[in-house]
């Protein structure tokens, strides 16, 4: 005779043969593997290590490791291929940025257990010099129309819930809004209603002035704007402030071809903070050296 099984005896069993399940394979990954990253944050040494079993294929597996000699692992998901970057923020969180195959993939972990917190994709992320905030770019499938940019926060000292602005249960869609304004203010992931002219794009990299000040380069309905973020007020109130690059006095508009709009040429390779007071804040932005392009910096003041 089969005696029925209560539902908590159940899931008892089925997450004491999950936890055997995972000591093994992670003990076993540590036998069979390759070393693929490392990396010492302070009192803390992190290495990555590369497997592969026969029903998925290659995984990665973290191990960080106190000065105690305290080991902990985390399998990390499936689609990383490679891990770009580690960061640890304070005492508290993990910060994994791994590449897939389409984008980036980022792993919030805590750091005292090493279990996964959060995940979503995205591009072009950049951390904060403490590592609190990171900043991106949202990820759109390939088939996106236009391939527009969303520049999105994130803020590791706060829970998954309050790092979304609305719950669409996918990994695409975290952080909050920086730019631009209308998706910010309508507090929306969708771009859809964006053409070729008004569709925001990338033309920098994303640069953390200090901790709280994030600046960029964006164009956007045929002009180019540096863009200065604020954060003191948390990633759900920042500060935006932008303003138009002269397009005179930087492209040689004689050397171009009609058809091709003057600030749609205009890239920045970096960005630095020159003077920073109470009340101002300048950004020297060097520009990507094409035939076209008059100088080689330009400085704005906010």
């Amino acid at each position: 005779m089969i005696e029925k099984v209560s539902s908590h005896a159940c899931a008892a069993f089925l997450l004491a043969a999950y936890e055997v399940c995972l000591f093994a394979s992670l003990s076993w990954a540590q036998g069979n593997s390759t070393l693929v990253f490392h990396k010492t944050l302070g009192s803390y040494s992190i290495d990555a290590y590369q497997a592969s079993d026969t029903v998925s294929g290659a995984f990665l597996t973290l191990n960080v490791t106190a000065t105690s000699g305290a080991t902990r692992s985390l399998v990390l998901d499936r689609r990383i291929h490679k891990i770009k970057n580690v960061f640890v923020y304070e005492q508290s969180r993990v910060v994994i940025i791994g590449e897939g195959s389409v984008a980036e993939m980022v792993t919030v972990a805590s750091l005292d257990t090493l279990a996964e917190i959060d995940r979503f994709q995205s591009y072009e992320t950049s951390i904060s010099p403490d590592a609190r905030f990171m900043a991106f770019e949202k990820f759109f499938p390939a088939n996106y129309p236009g391939s527009p940019s969303l520049y999105l926060v994130y803020d590791v000292t706060v829970s998954p819930a309050a790092n979304r602005m609305v719950n669409t249960g996918s990994d695409a869609d975290a952080g909050w809004v920086l730019y631009p304004d209308q998706n910010r203010q309508q507090m929306t992931y969708d771009v859809s209603s964006s053409d070729d002219i008004t569709s925001h794009l990338l033309r920098s990299p994303l640069t953390w002035i200090d901790n709280a000040h994030l600046a960029f380069i964006d164009y956007s309905a045929r002009q180019t704007k540096a863009v200065l973020v604020t954060l003191g007020s948390g990633i759900a109130s920042p500060l935006v402030f932008q303003q138009v690059l002269d397009v005179h006095s930087i492209v040689d508009e004689a050397a171009l071809e009609p058809t091709i709009t003057p600030a749609s040429i205009i890239f920045a390779d970096s960005i630095e903070a020159g003077a920073i007071t109470s009340g101002s804040v300048e950004l020297i932005i060097h520009l990507r050296t094409l035939r076209e392009i008059k100088v080689t910096t330009v400085s704005v003041q906010f």
